[in-house]
């Protein structure tokens, strides 16, 4: 298992968030893709947020967002006691500033967490708010942002690759306190918490899968473009297992038009109106090694 915790210096700043705003909809947009109105109404319909209170926090278990392939969650996290408490968010450092990372300008706050807890006299208390699922996967990702009002918003992600209308998930926070002079936690402290429910996958998914014009011409049999209501996922066939490995690929219509990316940060993500019979495909960067030249791919479906 793999945690990525992301985080980028180039960046689009990230808006100050409005009230019913979709966190999950921000975060999309430090990539440069902005998740359509329609996908956050929709969010918001199939999953109800619940709070309630572990130690001296209020967390929120805010979106839910669930496609058929991905799972996205958004959580919010803010101290009962503002003055004694620090969040210190799990995908930080205690050495990353409390707030600006991503361009957010709510919280006008740039030293670091540890600086910040030691000069205010406060408790760093380190919190964890993703589904307990992705423990089991080879990787996923946790990130957070920070809002006024000391709060925290906890983002997380995993490919689940489940397909199914619904899929049951197992919420877990964690907290424990940190030792802010030795930036050890403090493992007596720790908590921790569970709570089930239900995702509602957006829409139907469509499935289709494409074949090289030319077998020799890539390193894959075959691929399979599966459209959701949030993306399209391209997912090849590779010949070989180490072909994983290979730089990334573009994807264009008949016309030669590129297809733009889709929804981030999970890779080989399109957005694609209508699933067609032929697209072409070209390998990123292997222009000497000859598969620059763009490749036909036909369904027979």
């Amino acid at each position: 298992m793999v945690i990525i915790t992301l985080f980028f210096m180039y960046c689009v700043p990230v808006a100050s968030a409005q009230k019913n705003t979709s966190e999950i909809a921000q975060y999309m947009q430090i990539y440069g893709y902005n998740l359509p109105s329609n996908i956050q109404q929709k969010t918001h319909e199939t999953f109800t947020p619940i709070t309630f209170e572990l130690f001296d926090l209020q967390i929120t278990l805010r979106e839910l967002l669930y496609d058929g392939c991905w799972v996205y969650t958004s959580a919010e996290v803010v101290p009962i006691e503002p003055s004694i408490i620090l969040v210190y968010p799990g995908s930080a450092w205690l050495g990353d500033q409390v707030s600006g990372n991503y361009g957010e300008n709510e919280r006008a706050d740039h030293r670091t967490f540890m600086e910040a807890a030691n000069a205010d006299g406060k408790r760093a208390v380190c919190v964890y708010v993703y589904p307990k699922d992705f423990d089991d996967l080879p990787v996923f990702f946790i990130d957070h942002l920070q809002r006024a009002n000391d709060l925290s918003v906890l983002l997380s992600g995993a490919e689940i690759g489940k397909e199914e209308g619904t899929l049951p998930i197992t919420w877990q926070i964690k907290a424990f306190e940190m030792n802010t002079l030795t930036g050890e936690p403090y493992l007596e402290s720790f908590v921790e918490k569970t709570h089930q429910t239900t995702a509602q996958r957006l829409s139907p998914i469509e499935k289709k899968e494409y074949i090289p014009s030319d077998a020799q011409a890539l390193p894959f049999s075959s691929m399979t473009l599966i459209k959701t209501g949030l993306t399209t996922y391209a997912y090849p066939q590779w010949k070989e297992e180490e072909n994983q490995a290979l730089p990334g690929f573009v994807l264009f219509d008949d016309n030669g038009n590129q297809y733009p990316s889709g929804a981030p940060p999970a890779g080989s993500t399109y957005t694609i109106e209508n699933l067609p019979h032929a697209l072409y495909i070209q390998m990123d960067n292997w222009a000497t090694d000859g598969y620059a030249e763009r490749i036909q791919l036909i369904t027979n479906e």
